[in-house]
């Protein structure tokens, strides 16, 4: 897990920590991975779809970073076995750069050679199993593989260039690397890949390297090198990482070029380390848009109206939100991309991810509709999916019908989306006293009782809903819809897959029930399940509940300052610590 800092900047020491964030790691084991690999390649047509190409590269990604964490677990260097996953995603790379100028030829036989150098693998020693994390621009940010290829391109334009060592920084950032390497090659430029992991805290990010990886980029001879990332992220402190090494290895600044994903201000950067950084180095990106959106690449001829960051809260009326607010706060950071197509008829498309990731929650989308909870899919696309748009507004916490309403819909998601791993008394226990410890009135050992209550009733985790506030729910015509409910178990956020109590819980809380509205929506809930321990989990949930919505405002809030969000977070964060001091306080 990973503490997000509520801190000022290079204040990380003073800093409370908050349980907002997960860092996953989900081992899998060598064999398997590299037998589904090359299983998804043996599925491709001969002219595989660019979508196809994208998919496969980043499936590979996740597991491509895995090994060198495998490999390098405490100290980057290089390891003998590395090479042989580099070639692997060098032919990945080179078929996506082939794919992208259309040269179905080049895309064929990189794709060939592909499957000849995971065979390799396969058949070769190396670890048994593989740390896989997920890659969270593609899952979540909508970063795309094509805009480092245009980048590639640019720089190549823009600047002579000799010999370029790409640095790609894991997770993303190590295929991303061979992306630009491929696409340099392409245009005649020598380009070699080595991926490193910045450690450490999130506000100070370090690179550990070996001797013999030290010599390698001292003596590479690269006339440019390429540090690669998604980022920067809030610190920036990733890339100054990378700088800080080179700069040992008397690298200068006119030597490196940094490779992110978007636009950032110095001044948003809450690192010196990182504002210096940034100041001081050339930067070659192409943003998303000028790839996708200006180009006409995303959806084709059509107009289409950007919701992303929060504007799809102008589609609603001020009467439709609700608690003295003229429209519910968001974290514009965290916000999915997502655009309102009008054709014949009107939908909405948003990022769902690329590879196994988006054909799960298209998966999801599918049964949702056939069940009559969400609206009608219609495919993706470039990683988005599109799902029609549902006309309505939100439901009032009175609404005839919407307890009984949401206690079938919970009772669907717990049977269709239950995984088959229990759900940790312990984590929830722990996430209550991380987040509420500093709370002036909480009695923590309230928190142990209700863990003690809880045991011996443990039910699974599901992959849960996670966003059961009143907005995200739609009174149509017909009925009443759930909206925003796919991929939050799996969104890069502490709960992920939690007991279906947390979604019962959200219902409580974020509709402001009262004790016989909550009452009642837990016992048709267990009515319609047979989930027989739900009342003796939920005081524990709901305490984990708030105390993660107080984690996550507090952290929103901090990070908004004055803004108009900034304000409406500070005032979400009252009403959870007030809540959490009704649930656990001083008796």
């Amino acid at each position: 897990m990973l503490a997000a800092e509520r801190a000022a900047p290079d204040a990380v020491a003073e800093a409370l920590p908050l349980r907002i964030l997960a860092d996953r790691v989900i081992p899998v084991t060598t064999v398997d991975a590299l037998h589904r690999m090359a299983g998804q390649l043996d599925r491709l047509p001969v002219n595989p779809s660019h979508d196809a190409v994208r998919d496969l590269l980043v499936d590979w990604a996740e597991i491509e970073a895995a090994a060198a964490d495998a490999l390098s677990p405490e100290t980057d260097d290089e390891h003998p076995g590395l090479g042989a996953w580099r070639a692997a995603s060098d032919a990945i790379a080179e078929g996506l750069c082939a794919s992208w100028d259309g040269d179905s030829a080049g895309c064929r036989g990189s794709l060939d050679s592909a499957r000849m150098r995971i065979a390799r693998l396969a058949c070769t020693a190396g670890p048994a199993t593989l740390p896989t994390r997920t890659a969270r621009g593609f899952a979540y940010d909508a970063v795309t593989p094509e805009q480092y290829i245009a980048a590639a391109r640019a720089l190549a334009r823009d600047r002579s260039l000799g010999s370029v060592m790409c640095l790609g920084l894991r997770t993303i950032g190590s295929i991303l690397a061979h992306v630009v390497a491929a696409s340099l090659r392409r245009r005649g430029v020598p380009a070699s890949v080595r991926s490193l992991r910045p450690r450490g805290e999130p506000l100070d990010r370090r690179i550990e390297i070996g001797g013999a990886l030290r010599a390698t980029l001292a003596t590479c001879g690269a006339s440019c090198f390429a540090i690669v990332d998604e980022g920067p992220g809030s610190s920036g402190t990733s890339f100054a990482s990378v700088v800080d090494l080179l700069t040992t290895l008397g690298v200068g600044a006119g030597r490196v070029v940094l490779f992110p994903s978007r636009e950032t201000s110095e001044d948003a950067l809450q690192s010196a380390r990182g504002r210096s950084v940034w100041s001081l180095h050339s930067k070659t990106m192409t943003t998303f848009d000028e790839v996708w959106t200006r180009s006409g690449r995303l959806f084709g001829p059509g107009a289409i109206e950007d919701l992303s960051g929060g504007a799809w809260r102008r589609l609603h009326s001020a009467s439709a939100f609700r608690r003295g607010s003229p429209e519910p706060p968001v974290q514009p950071q965290h916000e999915r991309r997502k655009y309102l197509r009008r054709n014949d008829t009107v939908s909405i498309a948003r990022f769902a991810g690329f590879g196994r990731r988006a054909v799960a929650i298209e998966d999801r989308a599918l049964r949702l509709y056939d069940a009559g909870f969400g609206a009608k899919p219609r495919g993706l696309t470039h990683g988005f999916l599109e799902q029609d748009w549902i006309h309505g507004r939100p439901p009032m916490a009175s609404a005839t019908g919407l307890l009984n309403r949401i206690a079938d819909y919970l009772s669907f998601v717990r049977r269709e989306f239950a995984t088959n791993e229990p759900e940790s008394i312990d984590e929830l226990h722990e996430a209550v006293v991380t987040n509420a410890q500093s709370i002036a009135g909480v009695d923590l050992a309230v928190a142990d009782t209700l863990a003690r209550q809880a045991r011996g009733c443990e039910a699974p985790r599901v992959q849960v809903d996670g966003r059961m506030l009143p907005y995200e729910w739609i009174q149509s015509d017909e009925r009443l819809m759930k909206v925003d409910a796919l991929d939050h178990h799996d969104d890069g956020f502490w709960p992920g897959c939690r007991d279906i109590g947390w979604d019962i819980a959200g219902a409580i809380m974020e509709f402001d029930f009262d004790r016989a509205q909550a009452s009642y929506l837990v016992r048709r809930y267990r009515r319609l399940s047979g989930d027989r321990g739900i009342s003796l989990r939920m005081p524990l949930v709901e305490a984990a509940y708030l105390a993660y919505r107080f984690g996550y405002a507090s952290v929103a809030a901090d990070a908004l300052g004055h803004s108009p969000d900034g304000r409406g977070f500070n005032a979400l964060r009252e009403r959870y610590r007030r809540l959490l001091v009704e649930r656990l306080g001083v008796t």
